[in-house]
């Protein structure tokens, strides 16, 4: 019976690092994405700056954005 209680217990002991690995993974997902949304809003924020201070500079009627870019 030794043999077996120590097998269930190395069974248990190896359930436990795998759930923690996953949970360390997963919250490394969620801060990855955290962290690249974050700077998806800074880049959108940052373009738009940029497109209403030439717009300001420039007027409402410049070409500032053409309607058909070149590719």
């Amino acid at each position: 019976m030794d043999v077996n209680n120590n097998e269930n217990t190395g069974i248990v002991l190896y359930a436990n690092l795998l759930s923690d690995i996953k949970t360390r993974i997963r919250q490394a997902q969620v801060k990855a994405t955290l962290s690249a949304n974050a700077e998806m809003i800074m880049m959108y924020w940052d373009i738009g700056k940029m497109i209403h201070k030439r717009q300001q500079q420039e007027g409402w009627s410049a070409a500032i954005i053409p309607l058909y870019p070149e590719t």
